[in-house]
């Protein structure tokens, strides 16, 4: 009976990876690219939220004023401004603004989301990039983008994220998201991006809002861009994965120990937050959307793929030992399997999933209102 434990395990690899990005394309018409429209472009806002960043704040900004100078030599018409959120910040952060032509604006909220929602309201801009502290741009980043942002159909344009101080899984992992969102693009364009940058045309971006409010959200990299597909169908998200070719942003200091462990803690209830109450909406108003979406909600779910394969190898090695007699295969694939399920609870990543199955199959209490920064 152990090939019913890998084929759940196969199915849920199978589910969480390929099979939406794939089906989804089924559904697609299309595209004359003789019907591109163009809307040129005049503003851009870059709005940066920030608590108690310290040091990390000031690599950003160096790097976003580098490749504003960089677009401006071929786009001296595009004017860019730099707003500062900085919400309730105990550090000097404040300091890493000085020597920065840019807004800086003092809040109390203790939540990214506020301070996001304030900032852009604040905003006039043409097209509007919300970036995270500690975020480091490609100097041809900006410049590369800039023809995309006049595509009228574009409404959302999200360079790669590239992990430097990665390890080889984590960067295998990268290189694998990087694919199935190029997938995505052929049907739109994904439904979520990764945070660190990402560029919105801001009327867009103001019907997203209205659609995500009266509630805090904890994903903004997630529930934005599903809104943006649910409330304009005819527009796209850009997936923009060339690294070669400057479309790339890394983490100047990514997290580590017990701030890891709670990212992907608060990360885990942000998706089961978006499952709970965006799922019916793109059940009504995008079932293309909820389709493409499927494939995140079941990644949420992932460490069951593991410890269905390591069952299915205990269940292999008992079945072995009936027709053979021999206890030592069993007792030694025990032993490896309780070792690996040890390694596997020290992972972040891991623990964060297990805690949400136990919170989606629980129904616990809600958590939404305990939305702080990271």
């Amino acid at each position: 009976m152990w090939w019913m434990t890998f084929l759940i395990g196969f199915f849920v690899l199978l589910l969480a990876v390929f099979f939406f990005p794939i089906i989804s394309q089924l559904f697609v018409r299309g595209r004359n690219a003789t019907d591109e429209v163009l809307e040129q472009v005049h503003s851009l806002d870059v709005l940066i939220p920030c608590h108690n960043e310290e040091g990390r704040l000031r690599e950003t900004l160096k790097s976003v004023v580098t490749a504003i100078r960089n677009a401006n030599r071929l786009f001296p018409d595009l004017n860019v401004n730099l707003s500062v959120g900085l919400d309730a910040c105990s550090d000097n952060t404040v300091l890493d603004t000085h020597g920065f032509r840019l807004k800086a604006m003092a809040f109390s909220h203790k939540s990214k989301w506020k301070v996001l929602r304030s900032l852009v309201s604040a905003s006039t801009a043409d097209w509007i990039a919300l970036v995270d502290a500690g975020t480091v741009w490609d100097p041809r980043l900006l410049r590369n983008c800039h023809p995309l942002f006049e595509r009228a159909e574009n409404m959302c344009v999200a360079p790669s994220y590239l992990a430097l101080k990665a390890g080889r899984l984590a960067r295998a992992y990268w290189r694998l998201e990087a694919f199935l969102k190029c997938l995505e693009n052929k049907s739109g364009g994904p439904v979520s991006v990764h945070g660190a940058t990402v560029f919105y045309r801001r009327k867009d971006l103001l019907k997203a809002l209205t659609l995500l409010e009266g509630r805090e959200w904890i994903n903004d990299d997630v529930v934005i861009p599903m809104a943006l597909r649910i409330v304009s169908p005819g527009k796209r998200i850009v997936y923009a994965q060339n690294q070669e070719g400057g479309f790339s942003v890394h983490d100047t200091s990514p997290r580590l120990g017990p701030a890891e462990v709670f990212a992907r803690k608060r990360i885990a209830r942000g998706n089961l937050q978006w499952i709970g109450h965006l799922v019916p909406v793109m059940w009504e108003w995008s079932p293309l959307v909820l389709l493409i979406s499927l494939r995140r909600a079941v990644r949420l779910f992932w460490c069951v793929i593991p410890l269905c394969l390591i069952l299915s190898a205990n269940i292999a090695a008992w079945e072995y030992t009936i027709l053979t007699r021999n206890p030592l295969l069993p007792m030694m694939t025990l032993i490896v399997s309780v070792v690996l399920v040890i390694a596997l609870t020290r992972l972040p990543a891991f623990a964060a999933s297990w805690l949400a199955i136990g919170s989606f199959l629980g129904r616990g209490r809600n958590e939404e209102d305990e939305v702080r920064w990271s």
